[in-house]
């Protein structure tokens, strides 16, 4: 019985069209090993052997979407960066929508970086913007989500903040009462 109902739940999410506005992340990962202390500072030294990236915030929110089946649409912001490359690259590869990703030359892409010994995380160190968008940009978002519901049958809205400066309270207003307009369901995923 919870298997042909989770199945007709999964088959029926296939042809839902789900919209994700909110902060995407650059996941940053140093894999090593620690085999002494630095004698610069108590603190342990970190051989890296691996490297790797992964969509992080809104993105992963999108990919996690598609992998149950639904078509994710992404709305967000990058900066003009070499992380903000590294998303779109991470996005094209994971066939994630990138048309609404908007490029603001006034902000960093914000970036996690993990540094990792085995299965512990000894240090987190992050790069990012945090200012709210600009009116202009944020008009442009607006202006997206109007085509949007007017030409694509959008089925769920979540909003997904990171407090990066994606979702102002102005924006996250106009959204909702747009959403209202054309019937759409919403749901929020708010981080700390």
């Amino acid at each position: 019985m919870l298997q042909s109902a989770t199945n007709a739940w999964l088959t029926a999410l296939e042809k839902q069209n789900v919209l994700v506005i909110g902060d995407i992340i650059l996941d940053h990962y140093l894999q090593g090993a620690v085999e002494r202390i630095s004698p610069e500072a108590p603190v342990p030294v970190v051989n890296v052997v691996q490297e790797s990236y992964r969509l992080g915030g809104a993105a992963n929110v999108a990919l996690n979407i598609k992998a149950l089946g639904a078509r994710p649409l992404l709305i967000s912001v990058t900066g003009t960066d070499k992380e903000a490359q590294q998303l779109i690259d991470l996005m094209g590869k994971a066939s994630i929508e990138t048309t609404y990703i908007l490029p603001d030359k006034a902000r960093s892409t914000t970036c996690k970086t993990r540094v990792m010994s085995g299965h512990q995380q000894l240090l987190r160190y992050d790069k990012e913007s945090l200012q709210e968008l600009s009116p202009s940009l944020e008009q442009q978002f607006v202006d997206i989500l109007q085509t949007l519901f007017e030409s694509k049958s959008i089925d769920a809205l979540i909003f997904q903040d990171y407090n990066k400066g994606m979702l102002s309270a102005s924006l996250i207003q106009k959204t909702i009462t747009l959403a209202k307009k054309y019937n759409i369901s919403t749901f929020a995923d708010p981080q700390s």
